[in-house]
């Protein structure tokens, strides 16, 4: 969730960046807290089995290629909205900032899958091993 948290304000930031190098800092910030692929691995394989394990490996694939493919396609059509937009003609924040409404649109994009993880995922440790954990760190 922290990487999720992290990447939706770093994403907010480049749209609002006002310097080429506000964007490479913001860019280098994001893929720090960017480690979300391997804890997506490693959760689908700790609740995946003999019986869907392949099912659900391809099913990540076709997802993440499908993301490959339509966020860069939603990122420009969403860029200089402005200049393409009637609604956003007037709007002098768009105008200043070209990148905001696909970077902004990003973060929600973030944000609102960080909810519904902390809402709908369960946890994959059993409660023993939680339980033992916590007297081991004390």
């Amino acid at each position: 969730l922290c990487g999720l948290v992290g990447t939706a304000v770093c994403a907010g930031s480049v749209g609002l960046a006002t310097s080429f190098w506000q964007v490479l800092l913001f860019r280098f910030a994001w893929g720090l807290l960017n480690g979300n692929i391997g804890v997506v691995k490693t959760y689908c394989a700790e609740i995946l089995d003999d019986t869907n394990q392949a099912k659900g490996t391809g099913m990540f694939g076709i997802v993440f290629g499908v993301g490959k493919l339509v966020g860069p396609l939603l990122g420009g059509f969403f860029s200089s909205p402005a200049d393409r937009f009637e609604f956003a003609a007037h709007s002098t924040f768009l105008q200043q900032f070209p990148f905001a409404l696909p970077a902004l649109t990003c973060s929600v994009f973030c944000l609102l899958v960080c909810m519904l993880c902390a809402v709908c995922l369960e946890e994959t440790l059993p409660p023993e091993s939680r339980q033992q954990s916590r007297l081991t760190r004390a």
